[in-house]
């Protein structure tokens, strides 16, 4: 595995990855905003992927999959984005967003993970913004 990237600002080219576990969240070759939506938490789980290979980048997301405690846990693939589209979906006017990310403080054993945080307080504006960053998003089905 790659070393850790600096914890910090993660800088506008940075790409990251959303990995899928749900059909469910998958139509037509791309990604449905269901995918990107906030966990009880208010954030939304994302990796790092600069510096990984691909098969690193995909090992990740097997090791996660193989972690989670009930189905699904099969990784189908990623959404893959940059941190550029982020912040450009919280930008959004009218969005009441103002989306952004950082490094997690408290990785679950995967130092490059990183969150989606600052998720509007309004269901209908967080749909708006899941939707957004899903239609940026290029999905990489699992080889």
């Amino acid at each position: 595995m790659a070393e850790p990237l600096p914890s910090g600002i993660i800088a506008d080219d940075e790409p990251l990855a959303r990995f899928i576990f749900r059909s469910r969240d998958i139509r037509d070759n791309s990604i449905r905003d269901e995918a990107f939506l906030p966990d009880k938490s208010g954030e939304t789980s994302v990796f790092r992927h600069q510096g990984l290979t691909q098969p690193a980048l995909w090992s990740i997301g097997d090791r996660i999959a193989a972690g989670r405690p009930s189905p699904p846990n099969v990784l189908r693939g990623r959404a893959d984005f940059l941190a550029h589209d982020v912040r450009e979906a919280g930008r959004r006017e009218g969005s009441g967003g103002g989306l952004d990310l950082r490094p997690d403080e408290n990785p679950p054993n995967e130092p490059n993970h990183a969150v989606i945080f600052n998720w509007p307080p309004a269901k209908e504006d967080r749909r708006l913004l899941a939707k957004e960053l899903a239609e940026r998003a290029a999905w990489i089905p699992r080889p």
